[in-house]
């Protein structure tokens, strides 16, 4: 189409979303700020460009809602361009939220990225916290992680991802409650850093108690629960075993090439497991949980296989040196009802592993 100027080529743009060609939220925004950029078109143009490459492959329609809600509260993706428009109607106020965006931009990319620069001068404890974040596949925190690189020190940064990770695993992996609480007490926490009624993770966490399940809930949860991702499921382990060992925390149990994830009663139900749940359906139930899984080095999970409980328990549980699954040799059978028992002890330990100190 030939238009007489730029800035009809950004009224056809919209029209065209107006009358049926659905369009992407960032494409209507970036439209948006260019036809009001006016003579700081080229600098507005470049700021987008360099956004959209710090972003990456990452969505640029949820970074442009994160930071709205960042900033201004809960808003529905769909309502998210009519907003912007009204929040930044002038020129001016265009240019601001180009400046604001790229900026930000560095922020989410390092929110989302272990080895980006921003995270230099952290101890490992923090890059560990990050690999969890990104291993649950959450992303409700992060407009709280954007106010807090903009607000906070540097020292309450580490406490507040730490924060993250605990409620994540509380809230939405153990406890698999929804997305609504969460987002919206995230977004409150983020805009009270930005007003500066919060300045400590202390003070945070009082913000976010509402999304904080107790001790008795978390528990009660754990005990109940499965999880079929085997990722997720070392993870959980891992912590488990390591605080189990004590003093004699062992390295190997965060290394796949050396420590497998265990199924104690096997994925497939064989002629050894036929005792051990009164039908297939209560089996499959079982399988993934839990007090049903273990770690175990590589060597004896091999020798183990599909081998029955007794045989697992001589081969395999016996000669490992990772305290929960060595412990397994003091139970006399493997049914449903020593799973339920075993799930139990490990929920004990797993509410002294995530918890706070506030």
């Amino acid at each position: 189409m030939s238009v007489g100027d730029e800035a009809d080529a950004y009224l056809i743009f919209e029209t065209l979303n107006d009358r049926g060609l659905e369009l992407s939220i960032s494409d209507l925004l970036k439209n948006y700020i260019f036809g009001r950029a006016g003579n700081r078109l080229d600098i507005v143009r470049k700021q987008w460009q360099e956004m959209a490459v710090i972003l990456g492959t990452q969505d640029q329609t949820q970074f442009l809602r994160h930071y709205w809600l960042s900033k201004y509260g809960v808003v529905r993706e769909r309502d998210l361009y009519r907003e912007m428009k009204r929040q930044f109607a002038s020129q001016s106020a265009v240019l601001r939220l180009m400046t604001e965006l790229r900026d930000a931009a560095d922020n989410y990319a390092a929110i989302s990225s272990v080895d980006h620069p921003t995270w230099k001068e952290y101890g490992t404890s923090l890059r560990k916290d990050l690999e969890a974040l990104q291993l649950f596949g959450l992303s409700q925190f992060r407009p709280l992680l954007l106010a807090a690189l903009d607000a906070l020190k540097e020292e309450e940064i580490p406490k507040l991802i730490h924060m993250i990770v605990v409620v994540s695993m509380r809230y939405s992996i153990i406890g698999s409650l929804g997305t609504g609480n969460i987002e919206k007490a995230y977004s409150d926490a983020a805009i009270g850093i930005r007003d500066k009624k919060a300045n400590t993770a202390a003070k945070i966490f009082g913000l976010l108690k509402g999304i904080y399940p107790d001790d008795s809930r978390f528990e009660a949860d754990f005990a109940q629960k499965e999880i079929s991702k085997a990722k997720l499921a070392r993870y959980i382990l891992a912590a488990v075993a390591n605080k189990a060992q004590g003093s004699k925390e062992l390295a190997v149990l965060e290394d796949e090439k050396v420590v497998r994830l265990e199924h104690i009663m096997p994925k497939t139900r064989s002629q050894h497991w036929l005792a051990a749940a009164r039908n297939e359906e209560e089996y499959l139930g079982y399988v993934n949980g839990l007090g049903n899984l273990t770690l175990i080095e590589r060597e004896r999970n091999r020798a183990a296989n599909s081998s029955s409980f007794k045989e697992k328990q001589k081969i395999a549980f016996s000669r490992s040196d990772i305290l929960i699954t060595k412990h397994l040799i003091n139970y006399g059978d493997w049914t449903t009802t020593e799973i339920d028992q075993r799930q139990a002890e490990l929920a004990t330990t797993a509410v002294k592993i995530w918890s706070l100190p506030y």
